[in-house]
């Protein structure tokens, strides 16, 4: 896995209720040896206890992309939907 992530925004509250509202870039990403020349661009909502919700959008793609991923009250893996 290779690429640049960076990241800005605010997790606070207590251990049990965190809430999150973050900001996420990533610049060309790599994944066993298949590189996208892109940049994505998304947020991670939530707050532990009830539902988060990751979402990006890659920008300067040739064919646009979104990525959402679903997270239940505990903040396990629900659901995935990748669109190109």
């Amino acid at each position: 896995m290779a690429g640049t992530i960076a990241s800005t925004g605010q997790i606070s509250g207590p251990l049990k209720a965190l809430n999150t509202n973050i900001s996420l870039e990533v610049v060309n990403p790599q994944l066993n040896g298949i590189r996208l020349q892109e940049e994505w661009r998304g947020e991670f909502l939530g707050q532990y206890g009830n539902a988060a919700q990751l979402r990006m959008e890659s920008t300067g793609a040739s064919v646009p992309v979104t990525l959402l991923a679903q997270f239940n009250n505990n903040w396990n893996f629900q659901d995935f939907t990748f669109q190109r």
